[in-house]
């Protein structure tokens, strides 16, 4: 598990990697469009097959930086799915404990009720439940009926939408 943890957490640096050369090609080739712009407009000296380059270099420079913000806003909307899919996972293993949690809490509560020694000074029992003939399947009927209440609670819960 610890494995694929590490697994998940170096291609969130490696798509953060990519994106950040991504933006490093944006910033980087920026003033070489502005430049560009700026020489086909201003320099009426350069004969037309030169400015009709120029012009081809600057569309394919655009072209290249609106491809590169493209795949930029798509890297983020990976990640942010990835994030939105793990911490849907997380999600239901909490609901999961959850669930585990709201059925057996009742049933601990009453084994750590009866496990402890009720026992007076003098040797007898405190707790008349010990001293009954029936005791102990007074004990394990009282733990069944809490047991069925709570799966009865939980599927009626179910049945209405809340679980």
């Amino acid at each position: 598990r610890e494995r694929e943890r590490e697994r998940e957490r170096e291609r969130e640096r490696e798509r953060h990697a990519d994106d950040r050369v991504l933006q490093r090609f944006l910033i980087i080739h920026k003033p070489t469009c502005t430049l560009l712009h700026k020489v086909k407009h201003e320099l009426n000296q350069i004969d037309h097959v030169t400015r009709v380059y120029i012009e081809d270099v600057e569309d394919t420079f655009m072209q290249a930086m609106a491809d590169a913000k493209q795949f930029i806003d798509l890297c983020e909307s990976i990640v942010k799915e990835n994030r939105n899919l793990r911490d849907d996972q997380q999600s239901n293993v909490m609901y999961l404990l959850t669930l585990v949690t709201a059925i057996f809490i009742p049933l601990q509560f009453i084994t750590g009720m009866y496990g402890m020694n009720f026992v007076r000074e003098d040797g007898t029992p405190s707790m008349p439940e010990l001293t009954w003939e029936n005791g102990y399947a007074y004990f394990w009927s009282l733990v069944t009926g809490i047991f069925l209440t709570t799966i009865t609670i939980l599927i009626i819960l179910g049945r209405y939408g809340y679980l």
